[in-house]
């Protein structure tokens, strides 16, 4: 059972780990997958171990404190852990747009449908959409992603080569438009009447994935 106020913390842990997937190697990336303990702390690594309230500085401020003990079992991955972390935090202060766009989005569409499995209400206005499926993309970029239901799996996302038909699609127009997006910077009414996203397709859809979209930009903490 997921513990509600723990839920934020899933969201961003799987955009975290997103983002490490593409920028550091599977060993150090695997670290930064977290362990939500049955005591309410979080492990990363099999090493620290922090409270949620230290978890969340961790993301957001990229400074929390773990238990002092589990510290100086293993000083140098420690250490190797935290740095990673922090490689992922200096990827959303990069000025590198091109580069680092592509990885914000798909993070953040990761947390979203972390959102769309776990979050109580998102998972009941999903459920009559789970024949269907939405693509996410940039519009003259090969960044695009699509996301559908599986059985075993949930709400999924994956990596798109090229665009393909989908229930419902939501494009943005640039790269700079999508990390605004991905970052919480986005006035989606705006963006819609003047012509920064285009959408088309099930209507249904795209109000429920603006209004799940919304929360997690709300109260998902971005890495900093």
């Amino acid at each position: 059972m997921i513990v509600e106020n723990q839920l934020p913390l899933r969201a961003a842990a799987s955009a975290i780990y997103s983002c490490a997937q593409s920028i550091l190697a599977d060993s150090d990336a695997k670290r930064l997958r977290p362990k939500f303990l049955s005591s309410g702390e979080v492990e990363l690594g099999n090493l620290l171990i922090f409270s949620q309230e230290q978890y969340y500085r961790l993301i957001s401020r990229g400074l929390g404190i773990p238990q002092i003990r589990n510290l100086f079992l293993s000083p140098i991955q420690a250490i190797r852990l935290i740095l990673s972390l922090g490689r992922v935090g200096q990827l959303y202060k990069s000025k590198d747009v091109k580069v680092s766009s592509p990885i914000q989005l798909k993070a953040s569409l990761e947390a979203i449908c972390t959102y769309l499995n776990l979050h109580p209400y998102s998972s009941k206005i999903f459920k009559p959409e789970q024949g269907f499926s939405i693509l996410i993309g940039i519009s003259n970029t090969e960044t695009n992603f699509l996301i559908c239901y599986e059985q075993q799996n949930g709400w999924k996302v994956y990596f798109l080569e090229n665009q393909q038909s989908a229930s419902a699609s939501l494009l943005f127009k640039d790269i700079k438009i999508a990390q605004d997006a991905a970052l919480g910077r986005l006035n989606s009414w705006i963006s819609l009447t003047n012509g920064n996203i285009v959408v088309a397709g099930r209507v249904p859809l795209i109000d429920k994935f603006g209004y799940v979209a919304r929360l997690v930009q709300k109260e998902v903490p971005i890495p900093g």
